[in-house]
């Protein structure tokens, strides 16, 4: 699966990416649908204290979008991935009921 990774108002961190590549590329396996994600890192508050995480991704229907708002980015990764996995075994179970 390829992942796109886009920052605002924050700098690139590659260990964020390693997180976010981890837990999407769990999903991927277990869905092998998604064909693609883009992920946003957005630091919201000027303290640095709100951030949010929005996952979109591609897949047969509409796409797919979350976003998480939490104090750390690790946070807000793991809650968006958790949201996908229930989305994702709806919309794979709808997919099977089709074939």
């Amino acid at each position: 699966m390829f992942i796109n990774y886009t920052y605002k108002n924050t700098d690139q961190d590659d260990q964020l990416e390693d997180v976010a590549s981890k837990e999407l590329s769990r999903l991927s396996h277990q869905f092998e649908f998604i064909t693609k994600a883009t992920v946003l890192f957005e630091e919201i508050d000027a303290d640095g204290k709100d951030k949010i995480c929005k996952v979109t991704l591609a897949s047969p229907g509409d796409p797919i979008e979350i976003s998480e708002t939490a104090n750390a980015f690790r946070h807000a990764i793991v809650a968006v991935a958790h949201k996908l996995m229930d989305i994702l075994k709806e919309r794979n179970d709808a997919i099977e009921g089709e074939a």
